[in-house]
């Protein structure tokens, strides 16, 4: 319920931010990419969780969809993560935009709207490399069910028996901490530091 909640609210968001007669400023264009974003991560959502929930706990999703589901969650939830990783940091963004309306009210080229669609460009791009190890981490198997003796499809971790997903894991967070840390003084505190000239 709160998914379609969710998707209402950012159509309307989209819809109202498109009308706006403020559309070439950056901060409108961060709030219409944040709800388009925001829409795909719930989107993600409304199809893979109660899909999942249904589909692991019970036996009331007909044989043809419980196939169906187990061969694209291994890549759902890797771009389910993504939209969420982006719409995260998009809120981020938008914060920081207003962070530099309310300090530097004068400067047009630090919140031009180039910027902002480079940003958020950066952002995607950004959370595909962060999330790119997921696409690994879960494969589809098929087993034979011992009650029925039919042939099923199941997800499951790929790496289950192995450490591989803790160290994938690790070095994801371990590099992603120090590209942010990087990124944050090069790009965003560099030129606040030098607007003020």
């Amino acid at each position: 319920m709160r998914c379609v909640v969710g998707l209402v609210g950012n159509a309307l968001s989209f819809v109202v931010l498109r009308c706006d007669d403020d559309v070439k400023h950056a901060t409108s264009w961060l709030l219409r990419a944040l709800a388009v974003v925001d829409a795909f991560y719930l989107l993600t959502c409304l199809l893979i969780q109660p899909l999942r929930t249904v589909h692991n706990h019970t036996d009331w999703l007909p044989k043809t969809v419980g196939r169906a589901y187990t061969r694209l969650e291994p890549y759902v939830w890797p771009l389910a993560s993504i939209a969420h990783t982006v719409t995260v940091w998009t809120v981020v963004l938008v914060t920081a935009d207003r962070y530099a309306a309310v300090r530097w009210p004068c400067n047009k080229r630090l919140r031009s709207r180039l910027r902002a669609q480079l940003s958020v460009l950066a952002v995607v791009a950004g959370a595909f490399v962060y999330n790119l190890p997921m696409f690994f981490e879960m494969k589809t198997v098929m087993h034979r069910n011992v009650c029925s003796g039919e042939m099923e499809y199941q997800s499951r971790d790929h790496g289950s028996s192995l450490k591989l997903p803790i160290l994938i894991s690790f070095s994801r967070h371990k590099i992603f901490a120090q590209s942010i840390d990087q990124l944050c003084r090069t790009v965003i505190l560099s030129p606040l530091s030098t607007a003020d000239l």
